[in-house]
């Protein structure tokens, strides 16, 4: 194979791994905010579990707001 052509297989191939990277990194941001609200409703309030549910939705919140 000639250079130019292996150099464009290789842009093509890091743009398609790219692309998959970002697709899951983008697929469900608001997954840990979801499993916090379960958890919150299984624990008690004020428990130590619902504390630290608080304190993921608060961080994965702040994420999602940049």
């Amino acid at each position: 194979m000639k250079q130019p052509h292996k150099t464009l297989l290789l842009w093509v191939v890091l743009i398609v791994a790219f692309l998959a990277l970002l697709g899951h990194e983008l697929r469900n941001p608001l997954a840990p905010i979801r499993n916090a609200v379960q958890l919150m409703q299984q624990a008690g309030p004020g428990s130590e579990a619902a504390q630290w549910a608080t304190n993921v939705i608060d961080r994965q919140s702040a994420h999602l707001a940049r």
